[in-house]
């Protein structure tokens, strides 16, 4: 009866983050459909895509801050059922000293790539230096900035009370929206979108901060041990290690392409991914919110229970993306065509293999976060490093002697992520003594799935180039009876017996979390 409680608990409150997420992204995902077409008419192709190429370029010196918060989530989701308070404000003063260490690190790198960065940019006329520079550096001075949000936010996320402060997102990306598309109207170019983009995390730093001092009484500061502190650190520097991989890993397409192409090119490679990349957050922002519950029966000891929960996740996460990869296939070209034009479509086999490369990050990402909660992840960030390595050197060389050099570059990234996709499961059946015979049970129950989605893709790969709408309402209407097919045929004819009954509990105790 108590671990049925309990496991009623966690649901509900992987539930309420989960919807407190989604419905934050819902607003990015609105905002960005405006702000994007406003952007791309008010600053051009190539202006356009080198204010994304500057974005992508500052996710490598937010990897230098240490990852302090990122350690204090995971460190507080793991100890999240130890009472003692006390431990966990040394825990709030260890993220700080570390944080303090790392900023003279975030400093230089930010000042050389600010310097540099018009050279990631070919094409780039002279004239647009000092521009891209400013730009830059206005971000570089957003990202120190940032701990005044992240470090309460962690502490919300690892007591598994994300929803409760989750929503100021949402605030903030409206504000920054707003911002952005007034900059953009008035002519001040990428300078005014940095500096959109620093007054709104300006305002969301010190509302999450009051709200998360009001949830968690207990939030404060103390002088952390110098064992802590050095524990605290260790764990940091292979957070931090993993950061540099993972934005090396997710963020290196753009890079590429912008080395090997033009901005134009970029810029229509970031339409026609933009919904793709939606569904691999969208699955991010699912897999997170049940974290900190995972993080709780990890630290308890129940292994049995995680990886129960495991397979629940890989299980959604396999309707996720058939379900979306479908309807990406079926769709895009249409979507593209009727938001910003047709031509700035890709084409079918670029859109095909962004189909393929986001099922393969969600499977990544999901043993990924699993990994955190055991705060085990040396072995994690080793594999993840070679994965890198072998992704960056075929993305780069791929991307000059393919004849799309967007399928070069995603061709590479697949299959360097090869490496990964097959050993971070067997780490994650390691860290939570997962038996072989269940191994061996878990990959023949998911034959099924597999065929399920081949037989999807293939199909909808098909059907797409022979159905175009060039009517949103025609389009809305094809969408929502094609939405509804699809997710009926996934379920009915991908699920096995047992793993339809597994979501149809998880959504009963959901319903009855929604009733009372």
């Amino acid at each position: 009866m108590k671990e049925s409680a309990i496991e009623r608990s966690l649901t509900q409150r992987t539930f309420l983050n989960a919807a407190a997420a989604l419905l934050n992204y819902g607003v990015s995902i609105v905002v960005a459909l405006i702000l994007n077409p406003l952007l791309l008419t008010y600053l051009g192709a190539s202006l356009f895509g080198t204010w994304k190429i500057c974005q992508r370029l500052l996710t490598y010196v937010s990897a230098t801050d240490g990852r302090a918060s990122q350690a204090l989530k995971w460190t507080i989701a793991n100890r999240k059922s130890v009472s003692d308070t006390e431990q966990k404000q040394r825990e709030i003063g260890c993220a700080i000293v570390v944080w303090l260490r790392f900023l003279p690190l975030i400093l230089l790198a930010g000042a050389l790539l600010s310097w540099f960065s018009p050279w990631f940019i070919r094409g780039l006329p002279r004239e647009h230096f000092i521009i891209t520079r400013l730009t830059c550096g206005i971000l570089v001075f957003n990202l120190i900035l940032h701990p005044v949000k992240s470090i309460p936010e962690s502490v919300m996320v690892g007591m598994n009370l994300a929803y409760r402060t989750i929503w100021i997102n949402s605030v903030c990306t409206l504000i920054g929206g707003i911002l952005m598309a007034v900059a953009a109207w008035v002519g001040w170019g990428l300078v005014g979108l940095a500096g959109a983009t620093m007054l709104a995390s300006l305002f969301g730093g010190g509302a999450t901060l009051y709200l998360a001092k009001r949830n968690l009484p207990w939030l404060a500061v103390q002088k952390p041990e110098k064992t802590e502190v050095s524990s605290f650190f260790n764990l940091s520097i292979w957070m931090l290690s993993w950061t540099f991989v993972n934005k090396l890993l997710l963020a290196s397409d753009i890079v590429i392409l912008g080395l090997i192409s033009s901005a134009s090119l970029v810029a229509s490679y970031i339409l026609t991914i933009y919904i793709i990349q939606t569904a691999v957050q969208f699955s991010t922002i699912l897999v997170s919110s049940g974290m900190p519950g995972m993080g709780d029966l990890v630290g308890r000891g129940d292994f049995r229970k995680a990886a129960s929960v495991r397979s629940e996740i890989m299980t959604s996460s396999w309707l996720l993306a058939t379900v979306i990869g479908t309807m990406v296939l079926l769709w895009n070209r249409s979507f593209i065509g009727l938001w910003v034009g047709e031509e700035q479509f890709l084409g079918y086999v670029e859109n095909f293999l962004m189909v393929i490369w986001m099922t393969q990050l969600i499977f990544i990402t999901n043993d990924s976060n699993i990994v955190n909660v055991t705060l085990e992840i040396r072995t994690k960030v080793l594999l993840g490093a070679l994965s890198t390595m072998v992704s960056l050197g075929l993305a780069f060389v791929f991307g000059i002697y393919f004849r799309s050099p967007a399928a070069g570059v995603l061709t590479g990234l697949i299959i360097g992520r090869t490496i990964i996709s097959i050993l971070y499961p067997m780490l994650v059946n390691n860290f939570l003594h997962i038996t072989k015979k269940s191994c061996f049970e878990f990959v023949y129950g998911i034959s099924r799935n597999a065929i399920t989605m081949i037989l999807m893709f293939s199909l909808s790969s098909y059907v797409s180039k022979r159905f175009i709408v060039e009517k949103w309402n025609w389009f809305l209407l094809s969408t929502i009876i094609s939405l509804i097919i699809v997710i009926m045929l996934s379920f009915w004819l991908g699920l096995s017996k047992l793993q339809r009954e597994k979501i149809n509990k998880r959504l009963k105790q959901i319903s009855v979390k929604i009733k009372s």
